[in-house]
């Protein structure tokens, strides 16, 4: 990474157009260090992806690249990430069992960030109210989650029946946290 930050800065110093190539390198660049998180260290590739966005952010004209990232993501990697989730998930298989493992879970996934958000909010001396408000906030859970899913089915620590509960778990977060948080700012 450090030598990545050098040399593409040397790089990006002496350019003065077609910056469209700094922004290949920076997004191959990314993918590198991806596949290094995952294949040297065992760890998730967005791991790796979030370091290099942490030097690729150091750069000159990061906003720009910035920019260029935030257009392929949104037009490619986005939908094609959420395709994929879609295409793994079996709701056909899910028992009677699975559905009330789901609702169980996605109460629990609301209130224990509400709970648990709410409670560090009221320790950093936050009033009840905005620690309720902060709480709620974070009940929203995203794709994040849905990679740990994947990763843990990929390497076995979770079975792929409980995969589809996962989904709906993010899936109905996703939709309450607004509606919590409109009523928690009606005032």
């Amino acid at each position: 990474g450090f030598a990545f930050y050098k040399l593409y800065t040397w790089w990006i110093g002496r350019s003065t157009k077609a910056l469209h190539r700094h922004a290949i390198v920076a997004f191959v660049f990314c993918l590198l260090m991806s596949y290094i998180a995952e294949v040297a260290f065992g760890v998730a590739d967005i791991t790796g992806a979030f370091i290099a966005g942490l030097i690729v952010s150091n750069v000159a004209r990061s906003e720009w690249l910035q920019s260029k990232f935030d257009t392929i993501s949104y037009m490619v990697l986005s939908p094609v990430f959420f395709a994929s989730i879609g295409l793994n998930v079996n709701i056909h298989g899910m028992t009677q069992t699975l559905i009330i493992f789901t609702i169980i879970l996605c109460v629990i996934a609301v209130i224990s960030k509400i709970a648990g958000c709410g409670f560090g909010a009221l320790l950093c001396k936050y009033t009840k109210r905005e620690s309720v408000q902060i709480g709620a906030g974070m009940v929203c859970r995203g794709e994040v989650a849905l990679i740990v899913a994947q990763k843990g089915i990929s390497v076995g620590l979770l079975s792929e029946i409980f995969f589809a509960p996962v989904v709906i778990m993010v899936l109905v977060t996703t939709l309450l946290s607004p509606i919590i948080l409109k009523m928690l700012f009606a005032k």
